[in-house]
């Protein structure tokens, strides 16, 4: 579903956009459409947890923000020995 708006612009504001659409090659009320939509903040949480955006683009911010010399530390049984030993119990599955 779209919806339509109408905005009062100076000559000036409505010529400094026309300029900036036509070197996007758009109508100007595509570019000034795409450009509001892009300045929205996210849409809030929504009631079952889900955030408005993927976590995906919300992490990748910090990809590559760490540089660890182990090279491996993400290994999930070396995680669960040190959660065991940490917390006193075995890292085996118990059946």
């Amino acid at each position: 579903m779209s919806h339509s708006i109408h905005i009062h612009l100076s000559d000036d504001a409505y010529q400094r956009a026309a300029d900036l659409a036509r070197r996007a090659g758009l109508p100007v009320e595509e570019w000034a459409a795409s450009r509001l939509t892009q300045s929205l903040p996210p849409p809030p949480a929504s009631p079952n947890g889900a955030a408005g955006a993927p976590p995906s683009d919300e992490l990748m911010r910090f990809a590559g923000c760490m540089s660890i010399d182990d090279p491996d530390w993400s290994q999930n049984e070396r995680i669960d020995r040190e959660l065991a030993e940490e917390y006193g119990g075995s890292h085996q599955d118990e059946a």
